[in-house]
């Protein structure tokens, strides 16, 4: 029993949500079945975070079962470098990278106000007062998970005893 491997390699693409990259195979000869393939896809900085941000789908859209795996990260950047994509293919079939849109904002954000410092990491917000307790109100959304203040670091158990 004989195994095909065959490899691409693709340059730099700007890749937004929704964008179809296309994969260029070099097909082998003796190609009569579906076979593995493994392509390198270098993403620009600051477009793919995760490697689930990403999927292989065929010429009609129809998705193909894909391993992405995460290669590179930007430094100190955290979005993605490099992936590799995992696949079978069919000779002759077309397929392309698809990207999806980020549910996560890069990075976190600090901001001084007059009263201390907000850090917003995207998911969750921390505000740490420059006078009085140690931590101030946290938020996750739009809902207070802690109100902040002396007593806002506190363990609870199951039973609910604080």
């Amino acid at each position: 029993m004989r195994f095909l491997l065959t490899f691409c390699f693709l340059p730099l693409l700007a890749a937004s949500a929704g964008d179809r990259i296309p994969l260029r195979l070099d097909w082998p000869a003796t190609a009569t079945a579906a076979f593995p393939v493994y392509c390198g896809l270098s993403m620009p900085k600051g477009a793919v975070l995760d490697a689930q941000q990403l999927s292989v789908v065929d010429a009609s859209g129809q998705p193909v079962a894909a391993e992405i795996e995460p290669l590179a990260k930007w430094v100190p950047d955290p979005s993605l470098k490099w992936v590799g994509l995992h696949f079978l293919a069919r000779k002759g079939g077309q397929y392309f990278a698809v990207t999806a849109a980020s549910p996560l904002k890069p990075g976190v954000t600090v901001q001084e106000g007059a009263t201390g410092l907000l850090i917003d990491t995207g998911v969750a917000k921390f505000e740490l007062p420059k006078k009085g307790p140690l931590l101030g109100p946290v938020t996750i959304g739009e809902k207070i998970i802690a109100p902040g203040g002396a007593s806002c670091l506190t363990v609870t158990d199951q039973a609910g005893r604080v």
